[in-house]
C-alpha cells in the first residue's frame, strides 16, 4: 500500500523524514553557523555592528553620541523592508508547504505586515508611552526604518515526524538544521535625516520540550516578530539607560 506524505502513520512519517534528512543535513552546517555569527551588516553598512549597549537585549544597539531622544513624541514607521533578504537561500525553508520562491515571498510579505501590525500595537499600548505613530515624517518627528535580512521559516513534516516516529540520534540533528529565525536591522532617523541610532538582532525561537509553533510555517517566526516589537517600543520609549527586557514575552506554552 501507499503511504501519502501527510499520513499519521508513524512508520509512514519515520520514512518521510529518512528521505528528508539528505535535504536537512546540507542544511546543519548553515544553521549552527548562524547561531553563533554576528549579524549581517545588511541596511548598516556604515556602521560598526560590533557595538552594543548592555541595557539593550540586541546584538547590536548603537545610539550617536548627544542625542537626546526625550526630546521626540513622535515617530513614523517606514514601509518594513523585504527586498534585502537574500532571496537565494529560500531554499532554506523548503517544505511541503513553502515548495517555490513565490510562496517564501508571500509568506515573508505577511510576516511583515504582521511585524508592522505589531510595531503599532505596542507603541498603542504601551503603558504611559511618550511616543505616537504618525503617518508621514515632518520637523518634529523620528522615521524608524526596519528591513529584514533574514528569514527562514519552520519545516513542519520534518517536525512532525521526529514527534510522531522520532529517529535515534536525529532530534538534536532537526534542532540545529530546521530551526525558523530571522534576522533585522533598524535605522533611527532625526527629522534632518541624520542617523541617530540603529539596532539589528537575529533570534530562534526558544527551546521547549513539544513545540506546536514549529509545526507550522510561520508561526515561530510571528512569534519573534512580537517579542522583538516590545522590545523595540520598549527600547524607544525608556532610553538606553534603562534596561530593557529581552526574554519576557516568549510564551512558556507550546504554541
Amino acid at each position: 500500500m501507499r503511504h501519502s506524505i501527510g499520513s499519521n502513520d508513524p512508520v509512514t512519517l519515520a520514512t518521510s523524514i529518512v528521505l528528508f534528512l539528505p535535504i536537512l543535513v546540507g542544511l546543519l552546517g548553515c544553521s549552527a553557523y548562524q547561531r553563533t555569527e554576528p549579524v549581517p551588516k545588511t541596511f548598516l553598512e556604515d556602521v560598526d555592528t560590533t557595538k552594543r549597549i548592555k541595557n539593550l537585549p540586541f546584538q547590536h544597539a548603537w545610539v550617536k553620541p548627544g542625542f537626546d531622544g526625550s526630546k521626540f513624541h513622535k515617530i513614523y514607521l517606514a514601509p518594513i523592508r523585504t527586498d534585502l533578504l537574500p532571496i537565494e537561500q529560500w531554499e532554506r525553508s523548503y517544505s511541503q508547504a513553502l515548495s517555490t520562491k513565490a510562496e517564501y515571498l508571500e509568506a515573508v510579505h505577511e510576516i511583515r505586515n504582521y511585524f508592522a501590525s505589531q510595531l503599532r500595537e505596542e507603541f498603542s499600548n504601551y503603558p504611559d508611552t511618550r511616543i505616537v505613530i504618525v503617518t508621514k515624517p515632518s520637523a518634529d518627528v523620528l522615521t524608524l526604518q526596519l528591513a529584514f535580512t533574514e528569514i527562514e521559516f519552520s519545516h513542519p513534516i520534518a517536525r512532525a515526524a521526529s514527534l510522531a516516529a522520532p529517529i535515534p540520534g536525529t532530534g538534536a540533528m532537526l534542532g540545529a538544521i530546521s530551526d525558523p529565525h530571522a534576522a533585522f536591522a533598524a535605522r533611527i532617523l532625526n527629522p534632518s535625516g541624520q542617523l541617530v541610532a540603529t539596532a539589528a538582532d537575529r533570534k530562534f525561537p526558544p527551546t521547549r520540550i513539544i513545540d506546536l509553533n514549529k509545526l507550522t510555517v510561520r508561526s515561530s517566526v510571528r512569534e519573534i516578530c512580537a517579542l522583538w516589537a516590545k522590545m523595540i517600543v520598549e527600547s524607544i520609549n525608556k532610553g538606553q539607560f534603562k534596561k530593557v527586557s529581552g526574554e519576557g514575552a516568549f510564551s512558556l506554552m507550546p504554541w
